[in-house]
C-alpha cells in the first residue's frame, strides 16, 4: 500500500509521512517556496517568476542560484519516492509540485469542505487550526493566508446562522464568539452575538457584549458604533427587539420575572421551503440590482408565512442588506405597519440627507424623530397645508424618501406582516410604493396576509385586481410541508432515525403538513413527556395507543385544560385584549394582584400559550399564535367576553388610548352610543393622518349605532366633507340629504347656515348652476336673518362664486367688494380668525381668476400677489395654487398663452416648494399644452413626459387621462396620427372608467380630426357623430361646435358640399355665440371658403378669404394651422384671378410652414407634419410654382 505524505499548513507547518512526522529542518526560504508550490499544484511555475518572488532584491542570476540551492534543499528534506511518482516535477523553465504523487494537504481539504453543508462546515472549522504558516511572514504567502483567513470567518458565520435558525442558540453564540475573537472589530458579527444572547433570554449579556465593544471601539479609533448597532442596542435595552428589532418607545414598566424552569422552546429546523426562498432570493437579487418590487406572501393562519419572512430576513442581513419589519393589527392606526418598520430604524432615519420638508411631513406621523435628530439640526419647518389629497400623497412621498434614503448605503428588505389587518391608508401607500418601484429602486417590499380573510370585497383584494392588471403584484402562495419535509424535520429533532420517521408518519397524517398544527401536536407530545430535551437532543418515546388529537382546536383547548383555572381565566382576559397586549393592560383588566398576575403568566409562558413579544410594537406578550388566541376567545362566554370588553374600554378611555381600539372594545362590549362616540373620535384622528378610508369606515360604524342627534350630526358632516373631497356625489347626496333632515328637525341656525354652504358647493361641482343660485339665495336670507358677519361673508362669496361661473363678471366684482371687509372683520375674532383668513385669501383669487377673464392680466398679478402673502400668513398655501391653477387655465382659453405659461411656472415653482406632487402634475401638464399650441415641440414632451411620470405615481386617472388626451393632440398636429389616435383611445378608455362624458366628448373630437388627416372618412364620421351628441346633451357649446366642424370636414371631402356648407355654417355660429377669439374658428373659415369656392359662391368665399388673412396677421398664435388658413385664401384669390395676390399668400403659408418644421427636433415627426394633406398641398403649389418661374 502506497504511503500517503500528510502535509499541515494552517496553524504550525507539520507534515507526515504516513504516522512517522517528518523534520522540517532547512533555510527559512524553503517554508514558502514549498507552501508557494503546494498551493499552486494545479499548474508549473516559471523559475524566474519564483526567484524573483521569494528574493525580489538581488540580481536575477543570484536569485535563480537560490532557487536552485533551494529546491535542492526541499528535496533533501521530503521522503524518498521509492514507488511512488516524484514530488517535485522540475526542469529547465519551470518547477511544480507533482500533483499525481499521494499527498494529502489539509488546506484543500478545508476548501473542499467550506463548500458543503453545515456538517460539512463543522468538519471544515475544526480543520482551521490557525492561519496558514503562522510563523512564517514571508510576502509569497501573505494573501493566501488572509483569503484562507476569511473564508474561516465566513464558515463561522454561517454556522452561527444555521444553528440559530435551528434554535441552538448556545452552539450559534460559541460560533460567533469564535468569530468576534479573531475580528474584534466586526460589527457585522457582534450584532448577531447580541441578537443570540437576546433571543436567548440573556439580555444583560446581550448589552454587556456591546459596551465591550464600545470601549475597545473608542480605545482603538476613537470612533462610534454604526447607527445600526446603536439602534439595536437601543431596542435590546428597552427590550423591544427579535428578529424584526424595533427602536420605539419602551413600553409601560413591566416587571421583571424570575427565571422560568419549563423546558427549553420547541423550534423547528426551518425545512421544506427551499423553492420559496429560491423566489425570495431572486426578487432579492434583482433589488440588487436597482429593480426592487413588491412581492406579496399568501396562505391560510398558520401555514409558516412568519417563519419564511424570518429567515429570509436572516439571510438578507447575512448578505450585508438592511431588514425594516412592520405588522399590522386589528384596529390599528393609519399607516401603522410602515412607520412600526421605521420606528426600527429610527436613528438611521434621523440622520438622512433629505430636504427637511419631506423630514418635517413625516415627523407629523413620527413625533419622535425631530427630537433624534439632536440639539445642533435645525428645527424642521411646519409642512404647508394642502388639501387631504394633496397632504396623503405629499405624506406618501415623503414615507417614500425616507425609506429611499435609507435604501442608499444598503438595500432594503422592508417586511410588512398581516396586511390582511391593514388600513386602508397603509394599503393606498402600498400600491404608492409599489408604483415607485416599478424598475427602480433599491428596496423589496413583502407583505403577507392570511387568503381565508380576504374576501373579493376585501380592499386588499380590489388592491391585488389593480397591482396585477399593472404587473406590479409578485405573489407568493404557500401551502403545507411534504411528507418528505416532515419526516426531515423529525430526523433534525432527534437522532433516533426509526422513532422520528414512525412519528413523522403518524403526525403527517394528521396535520397533512400544516407547520402551526405539526407543531402544536409535537408541543402536545413534550407537555405528555413522549418528547424530553436530555443532554441537548430530543428524544422520543413512542407508544402503540399514541393518540394524536383531531384538530388544531382541540390541541389548544387539550393544553389549555392541563393548565391551573387560575391560568385559564387570564388567558380569557388576555384573549379580549387580541392577539398581543402590554402587561400594564393586563394586570390592570384582570383585577389581580401583580404577584398573582405575574404566577400565571409564567404559567402561560411555561405552557407556551404566551409568548413575549419583543417586535410588536408596544406590546409585551402575545398569543403564540393568532389561532390559540382566537380559540381561547371563542371558547369563553359571551356575556363574560362583553363585560370584559366594557372593562378594557373604560380601561383605555381612561388613560385617553386609541379612540379607534375603545370604539371596537365598547363595540364588542354593547355600548353602541358610547361606541359611536370614540367612532368620530377615530375618524377624526384618521383624517389628521390623511386616512380617508379608514375615517369613513369608522363613520359608517358610528352612523350604524348612534341614536343621539347631535353625534348624529357630527358624523354626518365628517362623512359628507370627505365624500365631498372624493368626488362620491351619490353617496354625498344621501349623506347631505340625512344632515339637512336632522338639522331641519334640531338644527341652529348655524346648522342651517352650514347646510346651505354644502348645497352650495355640492350643486356648484355638479354644474347645476340654477339649484346652485337657489342655495346661495338660501344662504343670503338665513346670513340676513340671524345677522352673523361669518355667514354674511361667507353667502357674498358664494355669490360671486356663481356670478363669475355664469359670466356675470363686473355683479361677482361687486360682490367680492361686499364679502372682503366682511371677512376682515372676522380678523379680531378669536374663534373666527382662520376662517376671515381664508375667506380673503379666496376673494383676492376668485377675483384674479375674473381679471384673466376680463384680460386685465396687471390686476390679476396684484391680487395673486395679495392672495400669496395674506395666504403665506396664513399658512395655506394651497389656495394660492388652486387660484394660480384656475388663473392659468383661464389665460389658456382667452389664448393668453403666454400669461398662461408665466402662470403655471409660478404655480410649478410654489408646488414642488411645498411638496404637492400633483399639483406639479397640473402645472407641467398646462405648460406642456402651451408649448404645444406655441409648436415648442420639445418643451411640449419634456412636460408631458413629466406630467405622466407624477399622474402614474400619485394614481391621479383623471390627469393620466388628460396627458393621453393633449400628447395625442401635439401627435396629431406633427402628422403623427396613428400614434394620435392610439392616445386618445387610451384617454377614452380611462374617461369610460371615470365615467367623464366631457372627457369622452374631447377624446372623440379628436380622434376625429386625426381621421380626417389620415384620409378615414367613415372612422371621422363616426368620431364626430358621438362627440356631437354627447356635447350636445351637455350643453357644451364650443365641443359641439368642433364636432359640426369635423363633420363639415369630412362632408367637403367626399364632395357632399351642401352639406359640408350647412355643418360649417351651424358650427361657426355656436362659435360666434361664445365670444371666443376667432383665430379658434379660422379652420372652419378655410373649410367653408373651400365649400363655397367649388359652389360658385365667389362673393362670400372671398370675404371669408380676407377674413382669415387678416386673422393670420393680428393674431397668428391663436390659429391652430395659420399655414392652412392662408393656403385656403390662396386659391380662393387664384380661382377669382388674383394671382399676384394668390401667389403672395402661397408664399407667407409657405413660409410658416418651413419654420413649423424647423421647430420639430427629430426627423421622423418633421417628415410626418410635412405629410400632412394641406402642408403636401402648400409644398407641391410651391414646387408648380417654382417649375412655372423656370
Amino acid at each position: 500500500m502506497t504511503t500517503l505524505l500528510r502535509i499541515f499548513l494552517l496553524g504550525s507547518f507539520q507534515a507526515f509521512d504516513g504516522e512517522r512526522p517528518l523534520a522540517l529542518k532547512f533555510p527559512p526560504k524553503v517554508v514558502p517556496l514549498w507552501v508557494h508550490l503546494l498551493l499552486h499544484a494545479d499548474r508549473p511555475l516559471a523559475r524566474q517568476t519564483l526567484a524573483f518572488s521569494l528574493w525580489p532584491d538581488v540580481p536575477e542570476e543570484t536569485a535563480l542560484a537560490n532557487l536552485r540551492r533551494h529546491l535542492h534543499h526541499l528535496k533533501s528534506a521530503l521522503p524518498p519516492p521509492e514507488d511512488r511518482p516524484p514530488w517535485l516535477l522540475i526542469d529547465a523553465q519551470s518547477v511544480q509540485w507533482n500533483p499525481q504523487a499521494p499527498w494529502w494537504l489539509d488546506v484543500a481539504e478545508f476548501e473542499r469542505l467550506s463548500q458543503g453543508d453545515p456538517a460539512a462546515l463543522e468538519q471544515a472549522v475544526a480543520l482551521y487550526r490557525g492561519d496558514l504558516v503562522a510563523d512564517c511572514y514571508d510576502d509569497l504567502i501573505l494573501a493566501e493566508r488572509e483569503r484562507l483567513r476569511n473564508l474561516y470567518l465566513t464558515d463561522l458565520e454561517a454556522l452561527a446562522r444555521h444553528h440559530r435558525a435551528q434554535g441552538r442558540f448556545e452552539r450559534a453564540i460559541e460560533f460567533t464568539a469564535r468569530l468576534m475573537a479573531l475580528d474584534p472589530l466586526n460589527e457585522n458579527a457582534l450584532r448577531l452575538l447580541m441578537s443570540l444572547r437576546y433571543e436567548s433570554g440573556d439580555r444583560a449579556g446581550a448589552l454587556k457584549a456591546y459596551a465591550a465593544f464600545c470601549r475597545r471601539l473608542r480605545e482603538e479609533l476613537e470612533v462610534e458604533p454604526m447607527r445600526e448597532t446603536q439602534a439595536l442596542a437601543e431596542a435590546i435595552r428597552r427590550d423591544r427587539w427579535a428578529w424584526g428589532q424595533e427602536a420605539g418607545e419602551a413600553a409601560a414598566s413591566r416587571p421583571e420575572r424570575p427565571p422560568s424552569r419549563r423546558q427549553p422552546p420547541l423550534i423547528l429546523p426551518f425545512i421544506g421551503r427551499e423553492a420559496e426562498m429560491a423566489q425570495l432570493q431572486g426578487w432579492w437579487q434583482q433589488t440588487l440590482q436597482g429593480r426592487g418590487g413588491l412581492v406579496m406572501v399568501a396562505g391560510e393562519t398558520g401555514i409558516g408565512k412568519t417563519r419564511l419572512v424570518e429567515e429570509f430576513a436572516k439571510a438578507v442581513e447575512t448578505e450585508g442588506g438592511r431588514v425594516l419589519v412592520g405588522r399590522a393589527a386589528i384596529a390599528g392606526t393609519p399607516y401603522q405597519p410602515i412607520l412600526d418598520a421605521l420606528r426600527r430604524a429610527l436613528p438611521l432615519l434621523a440622520a438622512l440627507d433629505l430636504p427637511p420638508l419631506w423630514l418635517a411631513v413625516v415627523a407629523l406621523l413620527l413625533p419622535e424623530l425631530p427630537a433624534r435628530r439632536g440639539r445642533q439640526a435645525s428645527p424642521l419647518p411646519q409642512p404647508p397645508p394642502l388639501d387631504p389629497e394633496g397632504e396623503r400623497l405629499r405624506l406618501c412621498e415623503g414615507l417614500w424618501r425616507c425609506l429611499s434614503g435609507l435604501s442608499r448605503p444598503r438595500p432594503v428588505a422592508l417586511i410588512l406582516e398581516d396586511l390582511h389587518w391593514a388600513d386602508a391608508a397603509t394599503l393606498d401607500l402600498l400600491a404608492f410604493l409599489a408604483r415607485r418601484l416599478r424598475g427602480s429602486g433599491f428596496i423589496l417590499c413583502i407583505g403577507t396576509y392570511r387568503e381565508e380573510e380576504v374576501s373579493a370585497a376585501h380592499p386588499l383584494a380590489v388592491l391585488r385586481q389593480t397591482l396585477q392588471r399593472e404587473g406590479l403584484w409578485h405573489p407568493l402562495a404557500l401551502g403545507g410541508l411534504s411528507a418528505q419535509a416532515v419526516a426531515q424535520l423529525l430526523r433534525g429533532l432527534t437522532e433516533e432515525a426509526s422513532a422520528a420517521d414512525t412519528l413523522a408518519a403518524r403526525l403527517y397524517t394528521a396535520s397533512e403538513g400544516h407547520p402551526f398544527f405539526l407543531q402544536e401536536l409535537l408541543r402536545d407530545l413534550l407537555d405528555r413527556g413522549l418528547l424530553r430535551r436530555e443532554e441537548g437532543h430530543w428524544q422520543v418515546r413512542l407508544a402503540d395507543d399514541l393518540a394524536v388529537p383531531a384538530g388544531i382546536h382541540q390541541v389548544v383547548l387539550a393544553r389549555l385544560a392541563r393548565l391551573s383555572p387560575a391560568a385559564r381565566t387570564l388567558a380569557e382576559v388576555a384573549s379580549v385584549l387580541g392577539p398581543a397586549f402590554p402587561y400594564d393592560l393586563l394586570h390592570r383588566a384582570s383585577g389581580w394582584t401583580e404577584h398573582e398576575v405575574l404566577e400565571r403568566l409564567d404559567e402561560l409562558l411555561d405552557g407556551q400559550v404566551l409568548r413575549e413579544a419583543g417586535h410588536e410594537g408596544a406590546f409585551d406578550y402575545a398569543f403564540s399564535h393568532h389561532l390559540v388566541q382566537a380559540t381561547i376567545y371563542e371558547a369563553g362566554a359571551a356575556g363574560q367576553r362583553r363585560r370584559r370588553h366594557r372593562r378594557v374600554a373604560g380601561l383605555l378611555a381612561a388613560e385617553n388610548g386609541p379612540p379607534a381600539e375603545i370604539a371596537r372594545h365598547y363595540d364588542l362590549g354593547g355600548e353602541p352610543e358610547r361606541s359611536a362616540m370614540f367612532y368620530l373620535q377615530a375618524a377624526r384622528a384618521a383624517l389628521a393622518a390623511r386616512a380617508d378610508e379608514d375615517a369613513l369606515a369608522a363613520l359608517g360604524r358610528g352612523l350604524a349605532l348612534a341614536q343621539a342627534d347631535d353625534l348624529r350630526r357630527q358624523l354626518l358632516g365628517e362623512q359628507e366633507e370627505i365624500l365631498h373631497r372624493r368626488g362620491e356625489r351619490v353617496r354625498q347626496e344621501q349623506c347631505l340629504a340625512e344632515l339637512a333632515a336632522l338639522v331641519e328637525r334640531v338644527g341652529t341656525p348655524d346648522d342651517h347656515c352650514e347646510v346651505a354652504r354644502r348645497r352650495i358647493r355640492y350643486y356648484r361641482v355638479l354644474g347645476d348652476r340654477a339649484r346652485e343660485q337657489e342655495a346661495v339665495q338660501a344662504l343670503k336670507a338665513m346670513a340676513e336673518s340671524c345677522a352673523t358677519p361669518r355667514w354674511q361673508a361667507e353667502a357674498c362669496l358664494a355669490e360671486a362664486t356663481y356670478l363669475a361661473l355664469t359670466g356675470h363678471y363686473a355683479e361677482a366684482e361687486a360682490a367680492l367688494q361686499q364679502a372682503l371687509p366682511l371677512y376682515q372683520a372676522l380678523d379680531d375674532v378669536a374663534d373666527l380668525s382662520e376662517i376671515g383668513r381664508a375667506g380673503q385669501v379666496a376673494c383676492h383669487c376668485q377675483w384674479a381668476e375674473i381679471a384673466v377673464h376680463r384680460s386685465r392680466f396687471p390686476a390679476a398679478r396684484a391680487h395673486l400677489r395679495e392672495a400669496e402673502a395674506l395666504a403665506r400668513g396664513h399658512g395655506n398655501q394651497s389656495l394660492v395654487v388652486q387660484t394660480q391653477r384656475a388663473a392659468s387655465g383661464a389665460a389658456f382659453v382667452q389664448q393668453e398663452y403666454a400669461e398662461s405659461q408665466a402662470l403655471a411656472e409660478q404655480m410649478l415653482a410654489l408646488c414642488h416648494a411645498i411638496g404637492d406632487r400633483e399639483g406639479e402634475a397640473d402645472a407641467h401638464l398646462r405648460l406642456a399644452t402651451v408649448a404645444g399650441r406655441r409648436f415648442q415641440v420639445s418643451e411640449a414632451r419634456e412636460h408631458y413626459r413629466q406630467a405622466a411620470e407624477l399622474y402614474d405615481l400619485v394614481g391621479k386617472r383623471q390627469g393620466q387621462a388628460a396627458v393621453y388626451l393633449n400628447a395625442g393632440i401635439l401627435a396629431v398636429n406633427l402628422g403623427r396620427y396613428d400614434e394620435g389616435i392610439a392616445g386618445f383611445r387610451q384617454a377614452e378608455a380611462l374617461f369610460e372608467v371615470l365615467a367623464d362624458p366631457r372627457g369622452l366628448a374631447v377624446s372623440a373630437i379628436n380622434c376625429s380630426a386625426a381621421a380626417i388627416y389620415q384620409g378615414d372618412w367613415e372612422l371621422a364620421r363616426q368620431a364626430a357623430q358621438r362627440a356631437q351628441a354627447l356635447a350636445h346633451r351637455l350643453g357644451m357649446v364650443f365641443m359641439e361646435a368642433a364636432a359640426l366642424g369635423n363633420l363639415g370636414e369630412v362632408a367637403l371631402r367626399r364632395g357632399e358640399l351642401p352639406e359640408a356648407v350647412d355643418y360649417l355654417r351651424r358650427g361657426l355660429a355656436l362659435r360666434g355665440q361664445l365670444g371666443r377669439e376667432p383665430g379658434e374658428s379660422a379652420t372652419d373659415l378655410s373649410l367653408l371658403a373651400l365649400a363655397l369656392l367649388q359652389q360658385g359662391e365667389h362673393v362670400e368665399a372671398r370675404q371669408i378669404a380676407a377674413e382669415l388673412v387678416a386673422l393670420c396677421a393680428a393674431t397668428p398664435d391663436t390659429i391652430p394651422y395659420p399655414q392652412q388658413a392662408l393656403w385656403a385664401a390662396a386659391q380662393v384669390y387664384r380661382h377669382l384671378g388674383d394671382r399676384p395676390r394668390a401667389t403672395e399668400l402661397l408664399a407667407r403659408a409657405h413660409a410658416v410652414l418651413e419654420a413649423r418644421a424647423a421647430a420639430i427636433p427629430d426627423p421622423e415627426s418633421r417628415a410626418a407634419f410635412l405629410a400632412m394633406p394641406f402642408n403636401r398641398e402648400i409644398a407641391q403649389a410651391i414646387r408648380e410654382a417654382q417649375d412655372d418661374g423656370d
